[in-house]
């Protein structure tokens, strides 16, 4: 069953580009808060970003950093708690219901905690349809790519529309960091509705694409 399972939910991965020939020269952009690697180059392979699918980033509560999303065992009560929103039509985003918690994606690791294991509280034999993206990580890093160096993860609001600008602006602060880091070309790999976010980023953002991807 669980080879059945894993066949049938082979990740499309959607590599958007490769290194270039050539670096562009960029003066250096000031690393997100989750992201203290040094600045000169550290390999000579491409960096790769990670960009997950919708429900696969970990969520917390801002205040806490207590794990709401995912809960396995207690779904829909930390969904109800924590998760729900009302549309803002003019904010164009999905905002807190009056005196719900406010929850953000897992910044830790480089990006890399929160799309490892959405939930690390689940065992064997469920434990394969919670575990995301570890075992690539794992295979990237036995090959010589490196957390915060050469490799990083974008977990993102999947609440949000898969254009809202925190995200797109969250994205293409990963992509300029890696960058800087490397002067090298960025790798986007990408899960699902993470493919359409990355989409939408090169669609408004193409200079981006044009310089970094």
């Amino acid at each position: 069953v669980m080879f059945r399972w894993r066949a049938s939910s082979a990740w499309f991965l959607f590599i958007l580009a490769v290194v270039g020939e050539e670096a562009c020269a960029v003066p250096l952009v000031k690393a997100s808060v989750d992201e203290t690697a040094a600045a000169s180059p550290v390999s000579k392979v491409s960096p790769i970003i990670l960009v997950p699918g919708i429900g696969g980033s970990v969520m917390v509560e801002r205040r806490t950093g207590m794990r709401v999303w995912i809960r396995f065992y207690e779904a829909t009560f930390y969904f109800q708690r924590f998760m729900w929103g009302k549309y803002n039509s003019t904010t164009e985003s999905m905002e807190p219901l009056p005196g719900q918690p406010n929850t953000i994606p897992l910044l830790s690791g480089f990006g890399l905690d929160a799309i490892r294991n959405l939930d690390p509280d689940v065992k064997w034999p469920i434990y394969d349809y919670l575990v995301y993206f570890d075992g690539m990580i794992k295979v990237l890093e036995q090959q010589g790519w490196v957390a915060g160096q050469t490799l990083f993860g974008a977990p993102w609001d999947f609440r949000q529309s898969m254009c809202w600008k925190p995200t797109l602006d969250m994205l293409t602060d990963k992509i300029l960091n890696a960058y800087n880091i490397n002067k090298w070309k960025v790798s986007l790999v990408t899960h699902s509705m993470g493919g359409l976010v990355t989409k939408c980023l090169l669609a408004k953002r193409p200079d981006i694409f044009e310089q970094y991807v």
